[in-house]
């Protein structure tokens, strides 16, 4: 750390002695105590801050650059050389918060920091002369299933609609957001042929199946009393629904499977990747504040296609996400300041927050492979999987035609986007596959070759250890930032902002006032070929499909 570093790190804590939480303040060097009018005044946070933050956070897995978003651990030490913090082993931390701040060595006001981490802690290490406290980030709560609602078991026939025990009794409700094909929802109510399709109000039922035969729509209920009500039952091949609970109601015993397509969200700006992600995180009890804001809306602008997920099994909410994110190009975390991001991962093309150059660095940038299956060779092909069929069906009665059979056969459709030409340029080239939440064709067109752009070129990662300052310790993930460096071309005659890449992972050390990116992009020399190369994307049907600058 140079002198010019002062941090300080406010650490919450659950006292046993006390039965309350407390906040521990501590700092490094010769410690700090706050002005008049700072909140709290004329505090004492002990000089004792060893390793103030040391978090690595990826918008990946380490070293890919699609994919699972990953929780970031870290850790921060206190000195502990007197033993006086030995009396802090009863206290409880796990869970609680944890903030640091990074201000001017001298500094007489807490105006004069800057919060710089934003994470929560998961356990506490005693070593002999230190206390070691393992960080996580926001992230970390979302390892949780989605949906804690479970059914209770608690029909007495020909009531409820809760299950029966030994049946549903112990099982999660399903969830639906968006648009859902051919799911198979439970039956909560064997006596009344009740089904549950989502727990919560649906937009709409838009249809129902036995045995891929489509039944006829008898129409709504008001409420639950109205649902189990004999004089009110739907007639014979029909249903009737009620959108407020998620549930419908048979008007006869089915032949075989039954299944549904629905849809949740009462407009389409509700089934969008960031409305999704939005709800998501709101059921999973984040703040909306804690979520930013200009994000949803940048990504709203950006890719506004409509997706669906049905669920009706123990499921992460962190996973959901993933899908989610992956379904429109997109990655998502948790910034440094515990905001929830969500954001297209794109060719860097922005102006650098940030331009780093050789004095900037510890040493030379180093060139690495991607991490990804296909260790970064460019793509020459993409196929996109959407409009998912929840239940794939073989029990089709005879009268069910040939277009419904085509549907409900396979799990999946498929468009097939192809660049010849990328394979002269690159012999091994690859195939890339997709699996996404999307609904409609043309919007799975668009993911395709907004993927085959991006992919079917060779894109850089560099590795780099810069200095921590001022300026470094406010670039955070997604940002994109500058090379200016005499190595691997990353320089011309005349540029002063170097090549622009995407931060995808970034580790603050602190202690040795050192900063490691990894940055990601394509060289001034790739980008001389992608001029060359042209942009006519090839369908798997012969069409030609002519996309913007890659």
């Amino acid at each position: 750390m140079t002198v010019a570093d002062t941090y300080l790190a406010e650490v919450t804590a659950f006292d046993p002695g006390l039965g309350a939480e407390v906040v521990l303040r501590f700092s490094t060097g010769v410690g700090f105590i706050t002005g008049a009018g700072d909140t709290p005044a004329h505090t004492l946070y002990e000089p004792r801050l060893e390793q103030a933050v040391r978090v690595a956070r990826t918008i990946f897995a380490p070293g890919t650059t699609y994919g699972r978003s990953r929780v970031a651990y870290g850790e921060l030490v206190l000195l502990n050389l007197d033993g006086v913090l030995d009396g802090l082993l009863d206290y409880a931390f796990d869970g609680r918060v944890l903030t640091v701040w990074r201000g001017p060595s001298g500094a007489t006001t807490l105006s004069a920091f800057v919060r710089v981490f934003v994470g929560t802690m998961e356990q506490v290490e005693f070593k002999d002369d230190r206390v070691v406290f393992t960080l996580r980030d926001g992230q970390a709560p979302l390892m949780l299933p989605v949906q804690s609602s479970k059914y209770g078991g608690t029909n007495v026939l020909p009531n409820g609609l809760d299950g029966v025990a030994g049946d549903l009794g112990g099982k999660p409700k399903p969830l639906l957001y968006g648009t859902a094909l051919n799911v198979q929802p439970p039956m909560v109510n064997t006596s009344r042929l009740v089904y549950h399709v989502h727990d919560g109000a649906l937009a709409s039922l838009d249809a129902v199946y036995d045995r891929g035969v489509a039944l006829t729509d008898g129409g709504t209920y008001a409420d639950a009393v109205a649902l189990l009500d004999d004089a009110q039952a739907p007639s014979a091949g029909t249903f009737k629904v009620w959108l407020a609970g998620g549930m419908f109601r048979l008007g006869s015993r089915p032949t075989g499977t039954v299944t549904a397509d629905a849809t949740q969200g009462a407009t389409a700006a509700d089934r969008t990747a960031s409305a999704l992600y939005e709800a998501i995180l709101l059921r999973m009890g984040v703040t909306a504040g804690a979520i930013r804001a200009t994000d949803l809306t940048a990504l709203t602008a950006a890719n506004s296609a409509l997706l669906g997920v049905w669920i009706n099994t123990e499921t992460k909410a962190a996973d959901l996400l993933d899908r989610i994110a992956t379904s429109v190009g997109a990655w998502w975390g948790v910034d440094a300041l515990g905001q929830y991001r969500i954001a297209l991962l794109e060719r860097p093309f922005a102006t650098p927050v940030f331009t780093f150059t050789a004095n900037d660095l510890h040493s030379a940038p180093i060139r690495v492979s991607t991490a990804d299956i296909e260790r970064g060779l460019p793509a020459y092909r993409v196929t996109t999987r959407y409009a998912q069929a929840h239940t794939v069906q073989t029990d089709l009665a005879l009268g069910v035609d040939d277009a419904r059979r085509a549907v409900v056969s396979e799990e999946w459709r498929e468009v097939t986007l192809a660049y010849a030409d990328v394979q002269t340029v690159h012999l091994l080239a690859v195939a890339l596959s997709y699996e996404t939440l999307l609904v409609v064709r043309a919007d799975a067109e668009a993911f395709a070759a907004r993927v085959l752009n991006l992919r079917s070129v060779q894109r850089h990662r560099f590795e780099l250890e810069a200095v921590l300052n001022d300026e470094t310790a406010l670039l955070d993930l997604g940002d994109v930032v500058g090379l200016l460096h005499p190595r691997y071309g990353l320089t011309i005659d005349g540029d002063t902002a170097g090549q622009a890449f995407v931060v995808i992972g970034i580790e603050p050390d602190a202690r040795h006032s050192r900063l490691r990116l990894t940055l990601w992009g394509n060289s001034f020399t790739t980008r001389n070929l992608i001029a060359s190369t042209g942009d006519n994307l090839v369908t798997s049907s012969g069409d030609y499909l002519v996309t913007s600058s890659l």
